[in-house]
């Protein structure tokens, strides 16, 4: 039964990461991606620190990062990349501190760090499948206009679109999925996970809904397979599914390429 409901959410998380990760691929956004997850360990320690929900703290301080980043970005005085640069290993040296100071052992970084299926409650995970259903209708409802945007932002402008506002938007819809999905895949393997299905999908479909079709199968199989192997608790739920996306993205390249060449 508990396994269903892990499977369940997996699927769940899937359906929400796999159109993100698109916009991340087509925005050229994987160095937010990889600063924003760092931000979940420091998100964690607040958490413990403030004795508040880990989520609650992880979405809290990612908000914080992003709205950072983008201050810091309008002034213009560093480039983007170093801006990520900073307040990814910020982040990150931040929560080893922290998890340090209140006495946190080495399994439990390792846990957050590499993802853990230990702690997870069926109410946690209920409110997994609601963030990403939360997720997945801001996606719906805002399709077009991120499309627009991320194709030409004159023309979306043009168009009376909020560029800047549709760029929080995905931001936080991003903040919230490391949110939710930190405990299963882990600090560390959340990048490749919205990336890696993505760009595997980028390989075959010809338009950005086939591509988003495509990135959730794929994102469900490396997430689905990866839970198959770490169920049993002797390995981290991150990397197996890491592993596999890889394994698809690998495959993929191979029959493109191969096609090419006897086409």
């Amino acid at each position: 039964m508990m396994s269903a409901a892990i499977f369940i959410t997996a699927l769940a998380i899937a359906f929400a990461i796999a159109p993100l990760g698109c916009f991340v691929v087509w925005r050229r956004m994987a160095y937010f991606g990889d600063a924003l997850s760092h931000s979940a360990l420091l998100g964690v320690g607040a958490g413990l620190v403030a004795g508040i929900t880990e989520q609650i703290a992880i979405v809290v301080v990612a908000l914080i990062f992003v709205l950072a980043f983008i201050a810091l970005r309008r002034n213009a005085v560093l480039t983007s990349d170093t801006i990520l640069g900073v307040l990814a290993h910020a982040s990150l040296a931040g929560g080893i501190l922290i998890f340090s100071f209140v006495g946190a052992t080495a399994p439990d970084m390792h846990d957050y760090l590499f993802g853990s299926l230990t702690s997870l409650s069926n109410v946690k995970m209920a409110w997994i499948i609601g963030l990403c259903g939360g997720v997945v209708g801001v996606v719906l409802a805002s399709w077009h206009r991120l499309l627009l945007i991320t194709h030409s932002e004159e023309l979306a402008r043009a168009e009376g679109v909020s560029v800047a506002v549709h760029e929080f938007l995905l931001m936080a819809a991003l903040a919230v999925m490391v949110a939710v999905t930190v405990q299963i895949i882990g600090v560390l393997p959340i990048t490749a996970l919205l990336i890696i299905p993505a760009a595997a999908a980028q390989i075959h479909a010809k338009s950005p809904e086939a591509t988003v079709f495509l990135a959730i199968l794929f994102a469900a199989i490396s997430m689905l397979g990866g839970l198959s192997f770490s169920l049993n608790g002797t390995i981290a739920s991150g990397p197996p599914m890491v592993a596999i996306a890889v394994a698809i993205f690998a495959i993929s390249l191979f029959v493109k390429m191969l096609v090419k060449r006897l086409v």
